[in-house]
């Protein structure tokens, strides 16, 4: 009786899977962290595109005063977030690097089981043949 196929690896290939997965979802999370800062980036600079005195209000000293405070805080926030989204393009790069390793590790252990599976069934035929060969040649010597 020929034995049934077992990888050696398969554990170790199961446990890559799951971490290519975990690596997934850490990309993805870190890409929608990324979305969310830039649209917030946007939002404010769209906030400083709109914000200003009217041209045909009479202005006040006091209006003057708080919508510049305004614009030097729209600014601020402007820097502190473009900082954050510099930052985060960094973390999604990582990520996307760590999955990409995590990707190519589960693969190189899926082609090798491919290929042992593939020498499995080539032993099999090898296995078979010689079988059948000398099935053929005592059935041969029954005959005469």
């Amino acid at each position: 009786m020929v034995k049934k196929f077992k990888y050696r690896l398969e554990r170790v290939l199961q446990y890559r899977a799951i971490l290519r997965s975990e690596k997934k979802k850490e990309l993805m999370l870190k890409n929608a962290a990324l979305k969310e800062a830039e649209d917030k980036l946007a939002k404010l600079e769209e906030a400083e595109r709109t914000t200003g005195l009217e041209e045909t209000e009479i202005i006040e000293s006091d209006k003057i005063h708080l919508a510049g405070d305004f614009a030097l805080g729209i600014r601020r926030a402007i820097l502190k977030q473009r900082d954050a989204v510099a930052e985060l393009e960094k973390v999604v790069e990582i990520a996307k690097q760590d999955y990409i390793e995590a990707s190519k590790d589960e693969e190189s252990l899926q082609m090798l089981k491919s290929k042992k599976l593939k020498e499995y069934h080539a032993y099999l035929n090898k296995e078979e043949g010689k079988f059948l060969d000398e099935l053929s040649v005592q059935g041969h010597k029954r005959g005469k």
